[in-house]
């Protein structure tokens, strides 16, 4: 047998070496990936009864019945407005803050940087203020009639629908162009949803008996409806229906749907085609689109990077009254004080164990 020569020793060593390497790494693949986790960084301490609060692109705001608080990245204050009035209700979202007075039936709204920007005199109650496609739509109701409002920069308001049943929800795009609202009625005989849009000014309206509108999406192409029961589709050539679990929350990203449903979130192209399936290992009920990444939440846990090999989830512990996520930032409400968390890389993460930070917390607070 003939001896092997120096040269055919060094590369069966290198190929040793490469091969151990390989394994490592697919056995380590988990622990050498920048997985995410879910750290604590502050408590707001600039109030314990808080009872709302939204996470703006600037600012943390919160509100306790009497002050609207404008808080910094840092978790400090730098803006508070107190009204006197009572049984005042605010309304977040985007980038704004309004204090509605029922008894005078005025919106104060303010940029989160606490700055006044319009007092608007609303002639109806207000449900809702909504931010939607570059438009604030604010849903009110006055003697039996349910109005959607489009707030113009200047404070003024425009009639964009209007019906005398009562609306579930709603996509404005461009008024009176395309649009989409969702109603019921009820009656003797039971109770119905009604789907009234338009794509590129021509107005439909579809009838569904015994169901009951739960999201709707409208473009310039389409227009789609979830109810308890169905998915359906309309363009101006085709209309598609699919039948669907029962639903807790869904999102659209332009270009796909993502149902929540059973601890489970299933995946719809547009020509609504279930393409993927992902099982939660958390009880959620929300659903968030962070960059190109999948998160779900509850009022205990939040679960990241859903349906990716760096899938993660933390428990934030019981009592939670509410959960927001921007970005990669996310706040906690829990017993009149609001948490700040960051999602951060790690190295050392398990992706089917719930680490418990509301318990670590806890520990460091003692």
């Amino acid at each position: 047998m003939e001896k092997f020569t120096q040269k055919q020793k060094k590369i069966g060593l290198i190929a040793i070496i490469v091969i151990a390497a390989l394994i490592f790494i697919f056995i380590n693949r988990g622990r050498l990936n920048h997985n995410k986790e879910i750290k604590k960084e502050l408590t707001i301490g600039i109030t314990d009864s808080a009872k709302d609060f939204h996470i703006s692109s600037q600012s943390t705001m919160l509100w306790d019945d009497k002050t609207l608080y404008f808080c910094d990245k840092s978790g400090e204050p730098f803006k508070k407005i107190t009204r006197k009035e009572e049984n005042l209700t605010v309304f977040f979202t985007n980038n704004y803050a309004f204090i509605y007075d029922p008894d005078i039936k005025k919106l104060y709204e303010y940029s989160e940087l606490g700055e006044h920007l319009n007092t608007i005199k609303v002639p109806a109650e207000v449900f809702n203020v909504e931010y939607q496609n570059k438009n604030i739509i604010i849903h009110a109701k006055r003697n039996g009639t349910e109005y959607l409002y489009n707030l113009k920069t200047d404070g003024s308001l425009n009639e964009a629908y209007k019906t005398d049943n009562y609306i579930l929800t709603y996509d404005i795009e461009e008024p009176k162009k395309n649009y989409a609202v969702t109603e019921i009625t009820t009656s003797a005989n039971g109770y119905k949803n009604i789907l009234t849009y338009a794509i590129d000014g021509e107005k439909k309206t579809k009838e569904a008996l015994s169901e009951v509108g739960l999201f709707v999406c409208s473009n310039k192409k389409s227009t789609t409806l979830i109810t308890d029961k169905n998915i359906y589709k309309f363009t101006k050539d085709e209309n598609i229906t699919k039948k669907v679990p029962n639903i807790s929350d869904v999102i659209s990203d332009g270009n796909n749907l993502y149902l929540l449903h059973s601890g489970i979130i299933s995946k719809y192209n547009k020509n609504l085609e279930e393409t993927e399936k992902y099982i939660l290992a958390a009880n959620v009920e929300k659903i968030i689109k962070v960059s190109n990444s999948l998160y779900a939440y509850g009022k205990n846990d939040i679960g990241g990077e859903i349906g990716t090999r760096n899938e993660f989830y933390t428990r934030l512990g019981s009592s939670v009254e509410k959960v927001e996520i921007n970005g990669l930032t996310i706040a906690a409400l829990k017993e009149g004080r609001v948490s700040i968390y960051k999602v951060v890389n790690s190295r050392d993460h398990n992706k089917n164990t719930l680490k418990d930070i509301s318990k670590e917390q806890d520990k460091k607070n003692d």
